[in-house]
C-alpha cells in the first residue's frame, strides 16, 4: 500500500518518527536532569516489619529519643504505628 504525503510533509500513520527519539517534539514532561530536596525533618521514619523483628527494643529507643512517629510497613504497606 502506497503512503500518502499529507500536509506539511507528514505521512498517514502519524507525522512524528518514533524510531528516532532526538526528533521528537519538547515535552515538559522529559527532563535531563532532576535534582530532588528534602527537608530531613518532614520525612517519615519507616521500618519493615523485619527489621522491628530483629531489634524492636533499638527501633523503640531511636523512635522515642528522637520524638518520631514510626511507620511499620508489611509487604510495603503501613500496618502500625508506633508513638512517641
Amino acid at each position: 500500500m502506497a503512503r500518502r504525503r499529507l500536509a506539511g510533509g507528514a505521512q498517514r500513520g502519524g507525522g512524528v518518527d518514533v524510531a528516532r527519539p532526538d526528533r521528537l517534539p519538547p515535552s515538559p514532561h522529559r527532563a535531563r536532569e532532576c535534582t530532588i530536596v528534602v527537608d530531613v525533618e518532614t520525612v517519615p521514619s519507616i521500618v519493615p516489619i523485619t527489621d522491628l523483628r530483629r531489634d524492636a527494643a533499638g527501633v523503640i529507643g531511636r523512635a522515642a529519643a528522637a520524638g518520631d512517629t514510626v511507620f511499620v510497613t508489611q509487604k510495603g504497606r503501613v500496618t502500625a504505628v508506633l508513638l512517641p
